[in-house]
């Protein structure tokens, strides 16, 4: 089991190049001028009123094909999951996770002094005998992330399943926590809303490319959604968020998002292709971003930010201080330019294919 120490609030490294490829975030597309419209439209009350996502969240129940009193918006998935680790974790409610993960769930932890449990997963299959070990009735719940960041290793629909149904013999919410799930290539969405212990975590920031607007959202049995809207801040969502988000729901194509998703996908492909030549071990992502390790990967990151290329190191994190993590741009011009300025960035270094990074 891993001894976790709470990471620091990340900063981006200094540099006097101007950065024009920023991939150091998990950021989604660039808006169109569809979700820009509601800005030019809202009404007074909009603004001198306190928000009610009441109505919203029903649209999004409804595209999410579930009762509506299964859905919860909440300001960004970061606070769905801080909400849920404070309804159900505590100084005598340990959390069962796994690490590296999102790096907020130990400071959300830690915050109420609770204990957080946790196995090592940083490459292959997830690690089903020794998780299962793990649950044990005093837990106040499990958390996986999956696909999880950092790594982008997603967990098999039927160990989630599997998980699922231990955590409910026990009484015992399960949290997963899929931020990333649009990327992946097998979705256990409807395998877990099954579970009335289970509840799913989603972001509008990566897949919808609206992270400016702080939105996400919690799926799950009203009565454990009833729980975690009890420990947050009250109208928390800005109202100009939710009137773009039902200008989004609204659409009738979702063609424009498909396609980002493609192309995200293919450009995993690269970098795993391009990032694995240079002697980097590159994990198979699910999510959309890649993550690398090798001697030379923070080398590697200094010589892209310097070419104006922002990535992901950790430097707060020493057991990650040899990873980078690059985010897919989505964009076939910015992925070509991004692939140009590796290229040039390893030669400098004198990483070459086959080379030992």
């Amino acid at each position: 089991m891993t001894t976790l120490t709470t990471p620091s609030i990340y900063t981006p490294p200094a540099t006097s190049t101007q950065i024009d490829l920023r991939l150091d975030r998990n950021e989604g597309p660039p808006p169109g001028a569809e979700d820009l419209a509601p800005f030019t439209a809202l009404a007074p009350e909009d603004l001198n009123r306190y928000p009610d996502p009441v109505a919203t969240e029903a649209m999004l129940a409804t595209a999410l094909d579930e009762p509506k009193e299964r859905v919860m918006l909440t300001a960004g998935a970061d606070d769905a999951l801080e909400r849920l680790i404070r309804a159900f974790g505590g100084p005598d409610r340990p959390l069962l996770t796994f690490t590296p993960t999102f790096e907020m769930i130990s400071r959300y932890t830690q915050r109420l002094r609770a204990e957080m449990r946790a196995i090592n997963w940083s490459v292959g299959d997830f690690p089903m005998v020794s998780f299962l070990e793990l649950i044990t009735p005093e837990l106040g719940c499990i958390l996986c992330t999956s696909p999880n960041n950092p790594t982008g290793l997603a967990i098999r629909t039927a160990d989630l399943v599997a998980i699922a149904r231990r955590a409910r013999d026990l009484d015992i919410p399960f949290i997963v926590d899929q931020a990333y799930i649009e990327f992946s290539d097998d979705d256990p969405t409807d395998a877990l809303r099954r579970f009335d212990n289970v509840v799913l975590v989603r972001t509008f920031s990566k897949a919808w490319g609206l992270a400016g607007l702080r939105l996400g959202c919690a799926i799950g049995e009203p009565t454990l959604l009833d729980r975690a809207r009890a420990f947050g801040q009250p109208y928390a969502i800005a109202a100009p968020s939710l009137r773009v988000l039902e200008a989004r729901l609204s659409l009738s194509s979702s063609l424009p998002r498909l396609a980002y998703l493609q192309q995200a996908r293919e450009e995993r492909r690269l970098l795993e292709e391009v990032l694995g030549g240079l002697g980097l071990n590159a994990l198979p992502s699910q999510a959309n971003f890649v993550f690398a390790r090798g001697l030379r990967a923070r080398d590697l990151a200094a010589a892209l930010r310097n070419r104006g290329v922002a990535t992901r190191t950790f430097d707060d994190n020493p057991s990650l201080s040899d990873a980078i993590r690059i985010t897919c741009p989505g964009d076939a011009l910015q992925i070509q330019l991004l692939l140009t300025r590796i290229r040039a960035a390893a030669i400098e270094l004198g990483l070459t294919e086959g080379s030992d990074a």
